[in-house]
């Protein structure tokens, strides 16, 4: 059994200093992976962002999606600094909670979750337990 710890998990009383929730991403409750809130973007395109000054180590979230059509036009990336270490866009049906990790070097980084949805469907991305090192 692995125990994370987790720098952001959008509960309630968490700070949300410096998060920048653009587009239809909003922090709210009703699905989570650890508590009851999460990051979601749905029925619309936007980009979760932070920048952040990490240790080197593994930083690791999980996600849940729901794609309409699971297409290039529709998915999830996760980018550091502009460039795209992640993406996920099928299949078209729920994906439940899903690890993502990866490993980063010391340094301040842009970390962002880019949801591209194709229409006005009922696709969502969700973000929780997020962890830096």
């Amino acid at each position: 059994t692995v125990i994370f710890d987790f720098d952001m998990s959008f509960e309630t009383g968490e700070s949300l200093a410096g998060w920048d929730f653009g587009g239809a991403w909003t922090a709210d409750i009703g699905d989570a992976f650890d508590g009851s809130r999460s990051a979601v973007c749905e029925d619309g395109d936007g980009t979760l962002s932070k920048t952040m000054t990490v240790n080197s180590g593994v930083m690791h979230f999980f996600y849940k999606t729901d794609f309409m059509y699971g297409s290039i036009w529709e998915h999830l990336a996760f980018r550091i600094d502009g460039e795209e270490i992640f993406k996920v866009s099928s299949p078209t049906t729920e994906i439940d909670w899903t690890l993502f990790e990866t490993y980063v070097h010391s340094g301040t980084y842009d970390f962002e979750w880019v949801f591209y949805n194709y229409g006005p469907y009922n696709a969502f991305v969700r973000i929780d337990a997020i962890s830096f090192p």
